[in-house]
């Protein structure tokens, strides 16, 4: 029996780039049945000049990526007020080898003793407790990404035109398998759709890993969503709540894909 391995390779990057637009989907599944506050809110309503920290959630991931993240992130110090990591998922022994960690990077470290509404709660548990004011900002990263100094500056340049900044995301390990191949292809598909819908209606359907987000508008909308999809759902409520949300194409985030259907 013949088979064609090249149109099963197609095949696979058709269904990859296909999942792609997965969050789109959603959205308008969610926004079909929510009204939505028509009058957009101008940028005024909200305090701008505040702090600007950057949030790294991890939760029981490998020490060494931890410290490489803390490693990158630790090149932004100098354009951001503060650097915090919240943990979830670690021993008394790693929390206190990641503290060290922390010292070495000059980073804060925090610690969830009772970790409860996955990433969005970690999210809003440091937004509690360091009392963030409204006029305040959040990068959110995640633990396998990283940022630049040129494209935080090139999100906070961004913070009177919107409540909410989105980067475009970069694959940095795309030669590792077809599978991340197959999602770099997609990406590449994605952020041109979302750079028309941007330029086009304002609509932008995701706050994934390096979005900037004005404290203000999350205390408006509720928060981040204590759920497995916040991002995805944050944008859905940004949008029903007729809040800015702005793409920035050239703003690029290394992150990390996927290199099988197990991670």
């Amino acid at each position: 029996m013949f088979i064609n391995y090249g149109t099963i390779i197609v095949l696979i990057y058709i269904v990859i780039m296909i999942s792609s637009f997965y969050p789109m989907i959603y959205q308008l599944l969610l926004i079909s049945i929510k009204d939505r506050d028509t009058n957009t809110k101008p940028r005024e309503d909200y305090t701008s000049g505040g702090k600007v920290f950057l949030v790294i959630p991890a939760k029981a991931e490998p020490l060494d990526l931890i410290e490489k993240s803390m490693g990158q992130s630790s090149s932004i110090k100098s354009r951001i007020n503060e650097i915090v990591y919240i943990l979830d998922g670690y021993n008394d022994e790693l929390i206190s080898m990641i503290k060290t960690l922390g010292n070495k990077y000059g980073v804060r470290v925090m610690h969830r003793e009772k970790p409860r509404g996955y990433k969005g709660g970690a999210l809003n548990y440091v937004i509690k407790r360091l009392g963030l004011g409204d006029g305040d900002y959040m990068v959110v990263l995640d633990v396998d990404s990283s940022i630049n100094p040129e494209t935080l500056g090139k999100l906070i340049a961004e913070i009177n035109s919107a409540h909410a900044i989105v980067p475009r995301w970069i694959a940095d390990n795309k030669g590792d398998s077809l599978l991340a191949r197959g999602q770099w292809v997609g990406y590449l598909l994605f952020f041109k759709v979302l750079k028309s819908l941007n330029d086009l209606v304002g609509w932008v359907p995701i706050l994934g890993s390096g979005s900037l987000v004005n404290i203000k508008a999350l205390r408006v909308v509720g928060y981040w969503p204590e759920d497995v999809l916040e991002d995805v759902e944050l944008g859905v409520r940004f949008f029903i709540n007729g809040l800015r949300v702005k793409y920035v194409d050239d703003a690029r985030v290394n992150v990390e894909v996927p290199v099988n259907y197990f991670g």
